[in-house]
């Protein structure tokens, strides 16, 4: 779990360098929600468990003539329950961006493609059970995206409407083993240093896993400058390794925006 957390403190400096450029736009937002989730893990259980997480968010937002990039910080917590009152504790933690290509007229309005890149932890914590009660997952991949952006007048405000959307392709995972909660790397006592991890990776592929969001969100432009947005977040993730873990959930969220 510790090398998990390593590798994505890594990934989060190595994709989160922003070059200074004084053309630039730059905004930041923090924000805070509630998401209701549902999460099944094969390797522990059938039964699907659901329940809500308050979710807490931190995004840069840079412009440029041609170009437009968002990084993404978003952290939730919450307890899930199935049917049967069982419960376990859930967080998660992903660092994403997203890149947007377009023309120097049109960086604010319009349809926009690009790629996207999402580095996703969970942990799970089954207290009903005494043996492999915690479990993980973590994937990094890259994909396509698209963005709509629209802005809008409605009595006097200013508002724009916003839609990005992903789907990720390919990458690597790490995923709890056949009989045990951690990598199946990490079990085996013959091997040290870094063969543990590279043992434990597989192939974050269609057909092996599968992970998109869509997230519309509205913005009100205040007459100091900052900004308010409404956010809503789709998400789907499917894992298959070993065992296959599936998860689902819609978030809803407040920011609050500041130009940088």
């Amino acid at each position: 779990m510790k090398l998990i957390l390593r590798s994505l403190f890594l990934l989060f400096l190595l994709t989160g360098v922003i070059e200074a450029d004084a053309q630039r736009n730059h905004w930041l937002s923090v924000g805070l929600g509630g998401e209701s989730t549902a999460i099944r893990d094969f390797g522990f259980s059938p039964l699907i468990y659901d329940g809500w997480q308050l979710s807490y968010n931190i995004n840069f937002k840079s412009v440029k003539a041609s170009r437009s990039d968002y990084f993404f910080f978003n952290y939730a917590n919450g307890k899930m329950t199935n049917d049967f009152g069982r419960s376990m504790d859930l967080w998660s933690a992903s660092f994403r961006t997203f890149t947007f290509y377009h023309p120097g007229d049109k960086k604010e309005k319009g349809i926009h493609w690009g790629w996207s890149n999402v580095n996703f932890v969970q942990h799970r914590q089954h207290e009903d059970v005494s043996n492999f009660n915690g479990r993980s997952d973590y994937f990094t991949s890259f994909g396509p995206s698209f963005r709509w952006i629209q802005p809008l007048r409605f009595k006097g405000m200013n508002l724009t409407l916003e839609v990005k959307s992903h789907s990720q392709l390919i990458g690597f995972m790490l995923l709890p083993g056949f009989v045990s909660s951690s990598p199946s790397g990490f079990v085996d006592n013959s091997i040290s240093g870094i063969q543990p991890f590279l043992q434990s990776i597989d192939w974050f592929v269609p057909g092996k896993a599968w992970h998109f969001s869509t997230m519309p969100s509205l913005t009100w432009l205040l007459n100091s400058g900052n900004r308010i947005r409404l956010n809503y977040q789709f998400e789907f993730i499917q894992l298959n390794g070993i065992h296959r873990s599936q998860r689902a959930g819609s978030t809803y969220s407040i920011s609050l925006i500041s130009q940088l």
